[in-house]
């Protein structure tokens, strides 16, 4: 129930639309939920991840239209019937067990993407200045659920 409410959060703090296209990083507890969550409420997905083989086939079950592994991100994988030309990443969050590099990862964000910060890390989160700020993005976190989107969350799901 956490990992769900806290996912569905995020997704309500970003402002999630049924048009937009969600990022996720990391496919743990939080990123199974955030990819099912993306996929009910109409989004299309992309999932990036350390993982090569497992990480894939999981994502691709939970419904994400898009997958690409970190460590050689500029190849993507979809699932059938995904339109072979990827729209950029509208939302993206973040919820891995790491701080991502997020130099690898903004090429693939629209402008004036909202990154969604959903995991406790020691690590500083380094943000490459003029690819972040150029294209007016925003970082915004989300760690716990208010007791309305525990509500909204029940009744959606």
């Amino acid at each position: 129930m956490c990992a769900g409410a806290s996912t569905y959060e995020a997704l309500d703090a970003a402002g999630t639309k049924p048009h937009h296209r969600v990022g996720v990083v990391g496919l743990g507890g939080l990123g199974h939920m955030a990819v099912l969550f993306a996929k009910a409420k109409g989004c299309a997905v992309t999932v990036f991840s350390g993982s090569a083989q497992k990480a894939a086939r999981d994502a691709f079950e939970l419904g994400a239209d898009e997958y690409r592994v970190m460590s050689d991100i500029n190849t993507s994988r979809r699932s059938f019937g995904s339109p072979t030309h990827t729209p950029l990443i509208d939302i993206l969050l973040v919820c891995a067990n790491e701080t991502p590099d997020l130099e690898k990862i903004l090429p693939f964000l629209a402008r004036r993407a909202t990154i969604v910060l959903m995991s406790i890390q020691q690590k500083p989160l380094v943000v490459p200045y003029m690819p972040f700020i150029l294209p007016g993005h925003r970082i915004i976190a989300s760690t716990e659920a208010s007791r309305q989107n525990h509500l909204a969350m029940t009744q959606f799901a």
